[in-house]
């Protein structure tokens, strides 16, 4: 396992994966309409924590916190990204939705740039642009929708890149189990909170949703659980391109479960942004970072 965890075409399947998983999330997401923003926040949290408590009794982890400030930036980054994708995607046309938030890979790279100081290799931002071109032909703005859920649409992209951060630089004081736990752990408490004091009566989800709630918890709280494992041994500035491919998983899920067929407008924006993700892998390989070859243990950096 060690020597395949090295390889970049491990990371690039780990990061194609994260893209599938978060595009399910939303259409997951989408499908389930009628409850009250607080309450599906507070569902999708919920399960996701019962989620993450099994799979961290699973898999053994020792709980390390290690590095409360950035734990906590973690835990309230995490929950920003629920609510304003959940707000988002609900208020405006999910193509604009789809575009805007997908900003994300940029402010990634840019903030841990500037914050970690990690290395920008000059081929990153080359073909991220190309990723982007085929993004916008996939899924051209219109927007059309109010001034309010775009710029929260663009807050999302903020946050989803500023997550990105905060996994990576919490790399050498925990775990990725400990860091969901402990973002689940807030999400819910805050959210359940949120939901006590909105006012609005509390609905229960008919039969026909519920799988699709499940899905609103679990595939992008697992979806998060592998980025932070992926930022604890990659720069986001070398694997955050392939996030791009979410738009491609959306409309392979929707011609599966919908039926609807992707056109030629898709097949051409696929080829940019494909072009763009082997271009990236490329020339700007994806490898574990050297320096975390052999970490120190995280228990003894608390």
């Amino acid at each position: 396992m060690a020597k395949k965890a090295r390889s970049s075409w491990f990371w690039v399947a780990l990061m194609l994966l994260n893209a599938l998983l978060f595009a399910a999330g939303d259409a997951c997401n989408k499908y389930v309409i009628g409850i009250p923003m607080w309450e599906k926040v507070f569902l999708r949290s919920l399960i996701g924590l019962i989620f993450i408590v099994f799979t961290f009794v699973q898999s053994k982890d020792k709980f390390v916190v290690g590095n409360w400030p950035w734990q906590l930036a973690r835990a309230v980054v995490g929950f920003m990204v629920t609510y304003t994708t959940f707000f988002a995607a609900v208020n405006m046309p999910l193509g604009d939705f789809t575009t805007v938030k997908n900003l994300g890979p940029m402010f990634a790279i840019i903030f841990t740039v500037l914050i970690l100081k990690d290395k920008l290799n000059k081929f990153a931002i080359p073909g991220m642009v190309v990723s982007f071109i085929g993004l916008l032909i996939i899924t051209p703005p219109q927007f059309g929708a109010s001034i309010v859920p775009m710029l929260v649409a663009i807050a999302a992209a903020m946050f989803i890149g500023m997550l990105e951060v905060c996994g990576r630089a919490l790399r050498k004081y925990s775990n990725p189990s400990s860091v969901m736990l402990i973002s689940m752990v807030f999400m819910t408490a805050v959210s359940g909170v949120l939901m006590l004091t909105d006012g609005q009566p509390f609905v229960m989800p008919p039969a026909s949703m519920l799988l699709a709630i499940l899905g609103i918890a679990i595939l992008p709280t697992f979806s998060q659980h592998l980025g932070v494992y992926i930022g604890f041994n990659v720069s986001p500035v070398k694997t955050m391109v392939y996030n791009y491919a979410g738009p491609i998983w959306a409309v392979l899920l929707g011609f599966v479960f919908f039926g609807e067929v992707p056109t030629l407008q898709f097949a051409i924006g696929a080829v940019f942004i494909l072009g763009g993700g082997v271009f990236s892998a490329l020339k700007n390989r994806p490898e574990a970072d050297k320096k975390d070859a052999d970490p120190e243990p995280a228990e003894t950096k608390a």
